[in-house]
């Protein structure tokens, strides 16, 4: 099986898509010393023509909702660019506005049922 989330492995890796619905925020590891706030979205991927769930820390976050105030997320499609290696902590993930989406990628869109993010990603945490 497939897995439902954006992955960007590696330095220069990308991704294009549009976000999708509202952004569920959790706990990851909440019962140890690691636990962290996480934030998650439904991630419509146009080139597959499938509806993905990415995810990211804090600082993705944050960048998220800056860009959010100059770009309505579910208006737009996003160039989405990995910059350093997966496992190095400077590494940084770019959100650059490629075009507003049309009538036929949002009727694309809407036939894709949205993930329960709530659920999927309750689950998650909860297996960790």
């Amino acid at each position: 099986m497939k897995s439902n989330k954006v992955t960007l492995q590696g330095d220069g890796h990308k991704i294009t898509g549009v976000f999708c619905g509202d952004t569920f925020c959790y706990l990851a590891n909440p019962s140890d010393d690691t636990s962290a706030l996480r934030a998650a979205m439904n991630f419509y991927v146009p080139a597959d023509d499938t509806m993905k769930i990415m995810d990211g820390g804090i600082l993705w976050f944050r960048y998220l909702k800056k860009i959010s105030k100059s770009y309505e997320l579910c208006c737009w499609v996003f160039e989405i660019e990995r910059h350093l290696d997966i496992d190095n902590a400077r590494t940084v993930l770019t959100f650059k506005p490629v075009k507003r989406i049309d009538d036929e990628l949002k009727a694309k869109i809407t036939q894709h049922k949205l993930h329960d993010l709530t659920g999927l990603m309750g689950a998650e945490v909860r297996e960790e």
